[in-house]
């Protein structure tokens, strides 16, 4: 049986089009053990819809972690089934609530607007500058690393957009060749790091017209 997490943090996730989808599964369980203890992760965790899984079974390879079994959806097949996705191959099913299959939780992460941006709710974890760049686009379109001047933007305004850690973060200016832009969020300082260096990442876009 699987340790459940006690929390959740942004190196446990990753981001996928609207999913904040955890790296690890929570092992093999009924539907309701899975509903509730994917619920219990707090801030909005849940199971996944049908559509949601065949999603992450698109991405399977870059999320990683899944077994070559049956996953649960949160999609109630009345009276007693809900549906199943096979991560073999894109097959579904439904079968027995009371079977045993294996949990992925995920989340729908939202934007917050601020001053011409949108800004992910959430950060994308500790990265290099370039898995920092894939991780953003990986997010969707537009999204991406937060310039110098945006990255103060969400400094002085990381209460009212929240979920920040007290460190660094990567931003996407080149201040000198291969030496991109962080600012740290506590103080505020703004300096420049290697690209091999691991810092945190909040994604952010325009603010579409």
């Amino acid at each position: 049986m699987s340790v459940l997490p006690t929390a959740v943090s942004a190196d446990d996730t990753m981001v996928v089009g609207s999913l904040q989808v955890l790296k690890a599964d929570l092992g093999a369980m009924t539907w309701s053990d899975a509903t509730q203890r994917s619920a219990s992760l707090g801030a909005n965790w849940r199971l996944p819809t049908i559509v949601e899984l065949q999603q992450l079974f698109d991405h399977k390879d870059e999320i990683g972690g899944f077994v070559d079994n049956l996953y649960w959806s949160s999609d109630e097949v009345p009276p007693a089934n809900a549906s199943i996705q096979s991560f073999v191959e894109l097959k579904t099913a439904n079968d027995d609530k009371n079977y045993l299959f294996f949990v992925r939780p995920v989340r729908s992460v939202q934007t917050i607007a601020l001053q011409g941006l949108e800004i992910l709710d959430t950060d994308l974890g500790l990265l290099h500058w370039d898995e920092a760049n894939t991780a953003c686009a990986r997010v969707g379109s537009g999204w991406r690393l937060p310039t110098a001047d945006e990255l103060d933007l969400l400094f002085r305004n990381k209460d009212a957009v929240g979920g920040f850690v007290d460190s660094f973060y990567w931003g996407s200016t080149e201040v000198a060749p291969d030496l991109p832009c962080i600012q740290g969020f506590i103080n505020g300082k703004q300096s420049k790091d290697r690209k091999t260096y691991e810092f945190h990442v909040r994604p952010v876009r325009s603010a579409q017209p």
